[in-house]
């Protein structure tokens, strides 16, 4: 079974190719959010190395959010554009969802959403299984601290200013911190059990979870007001 499985939602891009769910090609993205800009180029030098055809693609995997507003729209155009014009099955995920801790416990992933807060997914890690608690959610900083009650170990993809401002905030709590990307290979498991269950995007519009107004929005909103 051949798949492709893309998450730009974040400063580490993923784009990865798999056989069943074995790793036959991952791309290589620089760090940062200009990271989509890597996406077809990196698509079209897997399949290159591959010596596939997008043509032979089972289906598509994209991950929808929430995070870098313009990484997701990329990701999300871009695998509805290979799934669709070659009538393939399209699979969505949480981008969340693809971070793993390195130890067990509760773990919880962070993606910094600027003057939004935070996007929050907590989970738990046993002998080599994940299991996400609940549903993403934004969260003032105010906010975090007790959401994070009972949580040991903390992922995100970004810890440079994230961390500091989380700490700050709460300068007594204890948490060990991870900055990693999202694991490849979990999300291609995933998603292939979302594809066998046939839980495939079905019609347009394609739900992302942005979580919060874009700028664009606000500003619109505003003019809206005051014009009234």
């Amino acid at each position: 079974m051949f798949s492709l499985v893309i998450d730009t939602s974040s400063e580490r891009g993923c784009a990865a190719f798999f056989d069943g769910i074995e790793v036959i090609f991952q791309g290589n993205f620089p760090f940062g959010l200009n990271s989509s800009q890597s996406l077809l180029p990196e698509i079209e030098r897997g399949l290159k190395c591959l010596g596939r055809k997008a043509a032979d693609l089972s289906y598509v995997a994209v991950g929808i959010g929430p995070g870098s507003y313009t990484g997701i729209r990329v990701g999300v155009v871009v695998a509805k554009a290979v799934a669709f014009s070659l009538r393939k099955p399209l699979v969505t995920f949480c981008s969340l969802e693809g971070f793993l801790p390195s130890q067990e416990g509760s773990y919880a992933v962070l993606f910094d959403a600027k003057i939004g807060g935070v996007y929050v997914l907590k989970g738990q890690a046993s002998q080599g299984a994940y299991q996400s608690e609940g549903k993403v959610q934004l969260l003032p900083l105010s906010e975090v601290g007790v959401y994070l009650q009972n949580v040991n170990n903390l992922l995100t993809p970004n810890s440079l200013l994230l961390k500091q401002k989380i700490e700050n905030m709460y300068p007594n709590q204890q948490w060990t911190w991870e900055e990693k990307g999202p694991d490849a290979l979990y999300l291609s498991r995933l998603s292939e059990d979302k594809w066998r269950r046939g839980e495939i995007m079905q019609k347009e519009p394609l739900e992302i979870l942005y979580l919060r107004k874009t700028q664009a929005e606000i500003e619109k909103e505003l003019q809206k007001s005051i014009q009234y």
